[in-house]
């Protein structure tokens, strides 16, 4: 990673990936943060590890992207040389339940970024957008950037966050053609790590299976993903950041397997030997998911983490917090 002092701007800076990205990126360079929980538990634990070397290094601004005088004020004040836009709705159950409200944050985010960085003649090396894998449908195997993308039914709610995060994507790219600023846009797939919070598969399987509850698989439990850790994704990111212009997949196609699969490594990690319970599936899945990742591997990203060990990072910070020292206690 050779970005360094540069002037950086994440929205969304205050969740899993880009808490990440702040701690990769703040010693080179300065900071600000976008977010409505701009002290979430990620921000509050980079606090308390780095306290007196993020001063002066790291801005947080509390706001949401659906404010655009908000938006507005901040890329004006921080005035980027690298945006890195983060923040999203996402999660199937809150897309489900709110459809609406991931599209407003999503559409209406994203636009009044867009309209902030054009109207202060932004002279960013490079904007980078976050997307999403869901856009191309229920089954992705080997899918390259360039094939299409799937709109699913807006009477099934499930396909409103893909098709905001579609939208998005031709926003981030009519931007480019107008004012022709370098836009990368990157559709991660199935990341997973220490503090990731929310409704990933992993998050949900550790805590339940470090408390020795059961561990739900909805369906036959035979949905295929493949699975990257924090720190490949971060590392494609920053790559990205630096040379990238278009649309790429970050993933590892190479660590792959079932959803019962994977509630079976995760059990097998803690003594508790929780259940696995087979649920009945109440919405829309995604029955395969696995990339090709032949475009940014030609610029020389290679994922370096497999699945186990991955895993193993993960379940030991879980171990490290206190809410799970004595789970069955």
């Amino acid at each position: 990673m050779t970005i360094k002092n540069r002037r950086i701007f994440i929205t969304g800076g205050a969740g899993f990936i880009g808490s990440y990205l702040i701690e990769r990126l703040f010693r080179n360079n300065t900071i600000t943060c976008l977010d409505r929980r701009a002290r979430s538990s990620n921000i509050e634990y980079l606090l308390q590890r780095y306290g007196e070397q993020l001063e002066g290094k790291l801005r947080l601004v509390e706001g949401d992207v659906r404010n655009r005088e908000a938006v507005r004020d901040a890329v004006t004040n921080s005035s980027p040389d690298f945006v890195f836009h983060l923040a999203s709705i996402a999660g199937v159950r809150q897309v489900v339940e709110k459809p609406f409200e991931t599209m407003e944050a999503n559409v209406l985010g994203s636009y009044n970024l867009l309209s902030a960085i054009r109207e202060i003649g932004s002279k960013s090396q490079r904007l980078i957008f976050t997307s999403t894998s869901e856009v191309y449908g229920p089954t992705t195997f080997g899918a390259g950037e360039d094939t299409f993308t799937t709109l699913g039914s807006p009477y099934d709610p499930r396909w409103s966050y893909s098709a905001s995060k579609i939208f998005v994507e031709h926003l981030f790219v009519a931007l480019q053609r107008e004012i022709q600023l370098p836009v990368v846009i990157v559709r991660p797939f199935n990341i997973y790590g220490p503090r990731q919070i929310g409704e990933g598969a992993v998050h949900i399987f550790m805590e339940r299976a470090l408390r020795g509850e059961p561990l739900p698989v909805y369906g036959r439990g035979d949905q295929v993903r493949a699975w990257c850790y924090i720190d490949d994704c971060v590392d494609g990111l920053l790559l990205l950041a630096e040379k990238g212009n278009g649309i790429y997949n970050i993933g590892n196609p190479q660590q792959a397997l079932t959803t019962y699969m994977l509630a079976q490594k995760i059990r097998d990690m803690t003594d508790n030997k929780s259940q696995i319970v087979m649920r009945d599936m109440k919405f829309t899945d995604v029955y395969v998911r696995v990339p090709s990742i032949e475009k940014i591997h030609a610029m020389g990203y290679k994922p370096r983490v497999a699945l186990d060990e991955g895993l193993k990072r993960t379940m030991q910070w879980y171990r490290s917090l206190d809410q799970y020292a004595n789970p069955l206690g």
